[in-house]
């Protein structure tokens, strides 16, 4: 039984696909199981899967019908047999040290999830830099992660960039044609952790397609991610309560955000419909709370929103603030 799962998503990533793969064989950690999910593709992705697996014995692949990379990574977590789990996407690729950084961690900490930083590199720069010796780490309890989690600013809600506890990751599925699966998951799968690790280094290295829909101009399909934080500001509500204020201030920022970036594209929303569903969602909120916990300057802007939504996010846009 390998120790690491590795979970690979691929759908017609061709063009990426060698180099994502010939990061994770050569890890200095050996013990992995590389379970590469072909969903659906209609390029050679399926074809170069298993012509990798061929060449390398620790590599299993899945062929399965298109649904989504959600779906894939369900999949993948099904036939996993490694204690831990780790995800990788396609088209990025990773530092030969880091699923060996990420397990000494694991074990040095006795932590459930441990966690580095992601680096966004261009398609030329494949050269990894030196892993730092030791690596700075901090260590959090699950309230502490999750608080961490809603500041966003060290641990994220990115998925590939963690390796966990494989039992731990199996009670929680990914949910299925969402685009934003990512931000539903992570803070469930922290919320059932003891102990969580940040290591403070780049060792993942992300890079998306031109064609990837994070990447293409907005659209309204990002809404989603409303949804994906309000059902954090719920869950914090039953299972912890002193971060329903944070993680309810942070839904509230997101419909924020979202109503100013349709202002900026305002041609997608030509009947103001997708703007005036956000602003209701907004009122609905926890907003005397907000009002309650923000500094002054959010309380100004938070304020004039609910009542010049437009207005404010026109002034906001002009002056780059929240760009």
């Amino acid at each position: 039984m390998s120790t690491i799962s590795v979970i690979v998503p691929v759908y017609n990533v061709e063009q990426y696909l060698e180099r994502c793969l010939a990061s994770l064989v050569a890890q200095t950690h050996a013990e992995l199981e590389i379970i590469l999910v072909n969903d659906g593709s209609s390029d050679k992705s399926g074809e170069i899967c298993e012509a990798w697996a061929v060449k390398d014995s620790r590599i299993n692949v899945l062929h399965k019908k298109n649904g989504g990379a959600a779906e894939a990574r369900n999949s993948g977590i099904e036939i996993a047999t490694g204690k831990y789990i780790g995800f990788v996407d396609s088209d990025d690729w990773i530092h030969p040290h880091m699923y060996e950084l990420l397990h000494t961690a694991m074990l040095d900490n006795d932590a459930d999830i441990v966690e580095c930083q992601l680096e966004k590199l261009c398609l030329k720069e494949t050269n990894p830099k030196t892993a730092k010796s030791p690596c700075p780490i901090e260590v959090f309890t699950a309230e502490e992660a999750l608080a961490e989690l809603i500041k966003g600013r060290k641990l994220k809600q990115t998925v590939p960039t963690k390796l966990y506890l494989s039992s731990i990751v199996k009670r929680f599925s990914f949910e299925v044609g969402k685009i934003c699966e990512d931000e539903f998951w992570v803070y469930q799968v922290f919320g059932a952790s003891k102990k969580v690790v940040f290591i403070d280094q780049p060792l993942y290295y992300y890079f998306q397609s031109a064609g990837s829909v994070m990447r293409s101009p907005y659209s309204p399909r990002r809404l989603v991610a409303l949804d994906a934080y309000q059902a954090r500001m719920q869950y914090m509500q039953e299972h912890f309560p002193r971060l329903y204020e944070p993680a309810s201030n942070a839904y509230l920022f997101a419909c924020l955000f979202h109503y100013q970036t349709i202002c900026r594209n305002a041609s997608i929303d030509p009947d103001y419909k997708l703007r005036q569903g956000i602003h209701a969602r907004f009122c609905a909120g926890d907003y005397e709370l907000l009002h309650k916990s923000a500094n002054l300057k959010y309380k100004i802007w938070y304020s004039a929103f609910k009542f010049f939504p437009l207005s404010t996010c026109k002034i906001r846009n002009l002056l780059k603030i929240g760009l």
